[in-house]
């Protein structure tokens, strides 16, 4: 059952990221909000795989190569859905779904069957370590996108007729998004 979720959210990805893909070509709002619409989907459609996987197996699913990019790519959507409640730095989108989109792609092509539990994983510290580490590393691609967008507007800045200058967001936010990853990701 969770590979069906795991298929209708990477369907949602996948057009969350082309739509977040031409929003930031045309500039259309209504783009904007049909990507994170479809992406807020796909991440529910994408819990709900990891929760039925999760009841299935009876552990956490980050034990395998399949479940730990599902679970990364859970991670970095997560954390761009609040990030945007916050920021509402919508570029953000277009660089960091299509990183999920592959992992989920990726994660699609290997084994997906559910095998007993390796004893050295069956330790309480398991779970909260990789769910620790996962999230670190998706705040640290976060802060990575951030500094994209940072040095993309300060390379195009002087540039005639750059119109999309003026849509871009302000270098503090930005500046302030990267600071923030950057203290939460490093103590993950």
């Amino acid at each position: 059952m969770n590979v069906y979720f795991f298929n209708f959210a990477s369907l949602l990805y996948l057009l969350g990221t082309v739509a977040y893909l031409i929003y930031t070509i045309l500039l259309k709002e209504s783009l904007s909000r049909l990507a994170a619409t479809l992406v807020s989907v796909g991440f529910a459609s994408h819990t709900l795989a990891l929760f039925t996987r999760y009841l299935e197996a009876g552990y956490t699913p980050v034990t395998n190569l399949y479940e730990s990019l599902s679970f990364f790519a859970w991670m970095i959507v997560g954390i761009l859905l609040i990030v945007n409640l916050k920021y509402k730095v919508k570029v953000l989108g277009s660089l960091l779904t299509p990183i999920a989109l592959i992992l989920m792609v990726f994660a699609s092509a290997l084994p997906k069957e559910i095998l007993p539990l390796a004893p050295v994983l069956r330790s309480f510290w398991h779970p909260l370590h990789v769910i620790f580490a996962f999230l670190g590393n998706a705040i640290f691609a976060l802060a990575s996108a951030a500094e994209s967008c940072i040095s993309f507007r300060e390379t195009n800045s002087n540039r005639k007729g750059w119109s999309h200058h003026q849509k871009a967001p302000p270098l503090k936010t930005l500046d302030d998004l990267n600071y923030q990853s950057l203290k939460f990701g490093f103590p993950s």
